[in-house]
């Protein structure tokens, strides 16, 4: 992860704690935006100024096809709100600190599937 990311990372888990989230909401969030920013750069955006909301769009796209890495098959729909709800943190964080061309939060959640 490129210093920029490393640094906002930092900021943005201060954030949570001030906050009052949990250490295991911010350890969910630490690994989430590490994945976020990961592939943020591997699309070459390498800072968030950068980024727009086709992005995070295209990220929550990506996300719910990729395969699970543990086992056969996807992500879980419980698996997947995990990260989009670090994201939509993130951009929240970004919008209240008046970070430049952020737009609001997505509030994105797959919903439950129905047999």
């Amino acid at each position: 992860m490129n210093k920029h990311y490393t640094v906002l990372q930092t900021e943005y888990l201060h954030w949570l704690k001030i906050l009052g989230f949990s250490q295991s909401t911010m350890d969910i969030c630490n690994n989430a935006t590490n994945l976020f920013f990961d592939w943020l750069q591997d699309k070459s955006i390498h800072h968030i100024t950068r980024l727009e909301n086709d992005h995070i769009q295209e990220y929550f796209e990506y996300m719910q096809y990729r395969e699970n890495r543990n086992r056969a098959g996807g992500l879980s729909d419980a698996y997947l709100n995990k990260p989009f709800d670090a994201v939509d943190k993130l951009i929240q964080f970004l919008h209240q600190n008046n970070y430049p061309k952020i737009l609001p939060p997505t509030n994105f959640s797959i919903k439950k599937s129905k047999m």
